[in-house]
Formats: C-alpha cells, sequence, structure tokens
C-alpha cells in the first residue's frame, strides 16, 4: 500500500485561513499604528494636556486659601492667589506671555513671601497656547445684577467665579468655575 504525503484540499483552506486571521492582525496592528503617530503629530494630546493642565488650576483654584498676608490678583492674563499644597500654604502665579505665547506656572513658598525672595523664583513654562484669558463673575450692588469683569482685586470683596479661556491650535477650551 502507497500512502502519498500531500496536503488535502481542507488541510490547504484551514492553513490559508490561519494565515490569513494572522495577516489581518498584524494589519490593524499596523494601521492602528499611523493612527496614534498621527493624532500625536498633529497635536490631538497637545490639546488634552492643556485641558488638564486647566484641571489642575481649577482644583488649585476651588481649593484657594483666604489669608491676610497673600493677596488674590486677577487680571485678564495673569492670576495669583494662595492655595493649599498638602499641609503648606503656597501662592500660585498663573500667567500667560502673549509675546511668546507661553503659559507659565510659578509657585511661591510661604517662607519665601515673607522673606520677600517671591521674584527671585523662576516661572515654569507648561506649553504654549495661541490665546488665554480669564474673566472674574461677581454680584454688582450698584446695578443690583451679576455681571463679569476683565480683572480682580481683593479689596474689591469676594468674585463669585471665574472664567478660563484656553486657545490651543484653533481649538477653544472654555471652563466656568464657581464658589
Amino acid at each position: 500500500m502507497i500512502f502519498k504525503k500531500n496536503f488535502t484540499l481542507v488541510e490547504t483552506l484551514v492553513v490559508v485561513a490561519i494565515f490569513s486571521i494572522i495577516v489581518a492582525g498584524i494589519g490593524l496592528s499596523f494601521v492602528s499604528g499611523m493612527k496614534l503617530w498621527g493624532r500625536i503629530y498633529n497635536g490631538e494630546f497637545f490639546s488634552a494636556d492643556a485641558f488638564l493642565t486647566l484641571e489642575k488650576m481649577i482644583k488649585e483654584l476651588q481649593s484657594k486659601a483666604d489669608t491676610s498676608f497673600i493677596k488674590f490678583e486677577g487680571q485678564s492674563q495673569k492670576i495669583s492667589f494662595p492655595t493649599l499644597k498638602g499641609d503648606r500654604i503656597i501662592k500660585v502665579n498663573y500667567e500667560f506671555d502673549s509675546i511668546q505665547k507661553v503659559f507659565i506656572r510659578k509657585e511661591i513658598p510661604l517662607e519665601d513671601i515673607i522673606e520677600e525672595k517671591e521674584e527671585d523664583i523662576e516661572g515654569r513654562p507648561i506649553f504654549f497656547l495661541d490665546d488665554f484669558s480669564l474673566r472674574y463673575f461677581y454680584f454688582d450692588k450698584d446695578k443690583e445684577d451679576y455681571e463679569w469683569k476683565e480683572s480682580w482685586e481683593e479689596e474689591e470683596g469676594s468674585f463669585l467665579g471665574v472664567e478660563i479661556k484656553i486657545k490651543v491650535k484653533g481649538e477653544e477650551f472654555v471652563k466656568k468655575v464657581f464658589f
């Protein structure tokens, strides 16, 4: 009896099906990698980083501390306030340099404020922005109405909220925080 050692049609079809599944898996992995690379290259993750920094700023604003020795200051492109970091009180400055289009965060410990070394501390650039603006929400007693204002000094009393606008690569994020 002679046995032939050849593949049957069924065996060949099984091998082709398995090989097709492997090639499709490798191809899909490659396509997914190219899409991810394109998103990174086009800056979608950069926008997400800006959004996360905005959320961190909001968290710090919500935990701001009321102190007599660190004053709150707010302009349209700069905000400075005392906040809690762990068990310490620090002063945080967020500032937008409209010339270099960079957003800067500066953290000043209470010791440096007391010793008046505030100007010696360098701010840390966080990321580049197209635009950044702040507005402050308050109740105007004269008009008996709520309004938005471009700048705020602590002597004016307490504000009720902050509107933060960040523009990154043509995409604008707007967040309103109320206290």
